[in-house]
């Protein structure tokens, strides 16, 4: 038997005809083709020119295609619209809400790793024998013999370009850029774009070649802490840039209010969580006041950042970049740090868990090797976790569009030398080049808060700390939760961290919805 149930998002809606399903968006030859147009387009694609079309396109889509003897499932880069499988026994079941699933077993395995990145890797889900549709990744299911096979149609590999200059490189990221956000004006169609304004670099581009190609329907806003001291540098940029702009201050009583109600709870975390990362819910009461304060509305678009920094080299650490003898052990070491830190999980376990989770690429110089962490990052964490911000949008009803994942700046990041990447070096001197009026008038963050009374004694000083990073954080993320539960983390952890806490809820909220689902 065959189940096929795609109907859940709240922004964007599944269309299907003939066995065939579609959700999204695509840019093709000058044209946006979205719900019936989109259905349309795919439907006319002959199933042996179907890979190539999709290399040839770009935007963000899910597609199941289901044809004589074969299911095919097809995601965009980053895989944006989440698809999941199991294949049981005689059964071949697919949706877009791992909820819905009859049959949900926790993956220890897979538990202990949400925790530790805030995303489970690889194909799998944090329930057992439930599959999940990868980024840039077509899933061939043959309906008789139940075969599976998988694979990729990009990849992420470095083509350096060690001859053009950096105002060359300059020149031709103004000019891509310029396309894009065409592109996006054209998916806008007049109706209102709304950027999240952070005191970094991505945001601000957006903002800027928007207004460069002459679209004003944009209203910005920036949330968190009223003690975050860079307030008034986003404030700045958008009266720079002449574009509406709003401060959401982030109130405990407010946040905990809907996070503590466990209807509202599970809702959300069932929506934005899918069983394969951490519900990304930072945005969730900034959302919130901008459509209760009717700032917004349900025909806007949200035109977030993400993720620009690691396309241009934020991820390049210095214990893999500054070091020139590198190995497979060194890419392990790096992964295990900087990507699960937010446990104490031990490297043995780690290895465990994930078996050789690098290994499936031809390493011989330094460069490839940097070039498979980047990897792994670009197809794990960007895609399972980053990106599964836009599921706070579309929760909320609101369409979203993520111009830094244009295929067309991706190629061509990946063009940029590691030694102008690094530190974002190349990126910095670009903005100083495109718009270092602005980059004058309002620099760019450095994530510190203001002032505080520090007081004098050791334990006053660590006990302030503790109250402080709680009360007074920069984005005041913590206020989700009651502080003597923040204070409970951090006695039975030692190390608290606010993506650490929403991920042992979720997993709590997960074994709580097995045990009353096995009563």
């Amino acid at each position: 038997m065959i189940i096929i149930e795609l109907n859940y998002n709240n922004a964007y809606k599944w269309m299907s005809k003939n066995d065939i399903y579609v959700i999204g968006y695509i840019f093709y030859k000058n044209k946006v083709y979205k719900n019936e147009e989109l259905l349309e387009f795919v439907s006319a694609i002959d199933e042996d020119k179907l890979e190539n079309t999709i290399k040839e396109v770009d935007g963000c889509f899910s597609i199941v295609y289901k044809k004589k003897q074969k299911i095919i499932l097809i995601s965009d880069l980053l895989r944006t619209f989440p698809v999941f499988y199991s294949i049981n026994n005689s059964d071949i079941i697919i949706k877009d809400n791992i909820m819905a699933f009859e049959k949900k077993e926790l993956d220890y395995g897979a538990e202990i790793e949400l925790t530790s990145s805030c995303y489970v890797t690889k194909d799998r889900t944090i329930f057992l024998n439930i599959k999940q549709l990868e980024g840039h990744q077509i899933v061939f299911i043959n309906t008789k013999t139940f075969d599976v096979e998988k694979k990729r149609y990009f990849e992420f590999k470095y083509n350096f370009d060690n001859n053009s200059t950096d105002e060359e490189f300059f020149k031709e990221f103004d000019r891509l850029w310029n396309i894009v956000a065409k592109r996006v004006i054209m998916y806008l169609n007049g109706r209102r774009a709304v950027i999240p304004l952070s005191g970094g670099q991505d945001s601000r581009l957006l903002a800027y070649y928007l207004k460069k190609n002459n679209y004003d329907n944009i209203v910005s806003y920036t949330y968190g802490s009223l003690n975050n001291s860079e307030i008034e540098k986003k404030k700045k940029v958008a009266e720079f840039l002449n574009i509406e702009w709003h401060f959401i201050e982030y109130r405990n009583e407010s946040m905990q209010k809907k996070f503590y109600d466990k209807n509202l709870y599970s809702k959300m975390a069932d929506y934005c969580g899918r069983g394969f990362s951490v519900p990304i819910i930072q945005e969730w009461e900034a959302i919130t006041k901008l459509l209760e304060e009717k700032i917004i509305d349900k025909e806007c678009v949200m035109i977030p950042g993400f993720t620009g920094d690691f396309l241009s080299g934020s991820h390049l650490y210095d214990d893999i970049y500054l070091k020139q003898n590198l190995t497979f052990e060194d890419l392990t070491n790096v992964i295990w740090k900087y990507h699960y830190s937010y446990a104490n999980i031990t490297k043995e376990r780690f290895e465990k868990i994930n078996g050789n989770i690098i290994n499936d690429f031809e390493c011989k110089t330094r460069e490839d090797l940097i070039n498979r962490l980047e990897k792994f990052d670009f197809q794990e964490r960007q895609a399972k976790y980053i990106t599964n911000y836009s599921r706070t949008y579309d929760y909320q009803g609101l369409e979203w569009v993520l111009p830094f994942w244009s295929k067309e700046i991706i190629y061509k990041w990946l063009t940029v030398p590691l030694e102008k990447r690094y530190k974002r070096k190349l990126c910095n001197e670009f903005a100083n080049y495109i718009y270092g009026d602005l980059m004058e008038y309002a620099p760019i963050y450095n994530k510190k808060s203001g002032p505080r009374i520090k007081p004098p004694f050791i334990v006053a000083k660590l006990i302030y700390k503790i109250y402080d990073r709680y009360k007074n954080g920069f984005l005041n993320f913590y206020g989700y939760f009651y502080f003597r539960t923040y204070i409970k983390y951090l006695l039975f952890t030692r190390k608290v961290d606010y993506n650490k806490m929403f991920a042992i809820h979720y997993i709590k909220y997960l074994k709580r919805v097995e045990k009353e689902n096995i009563q």
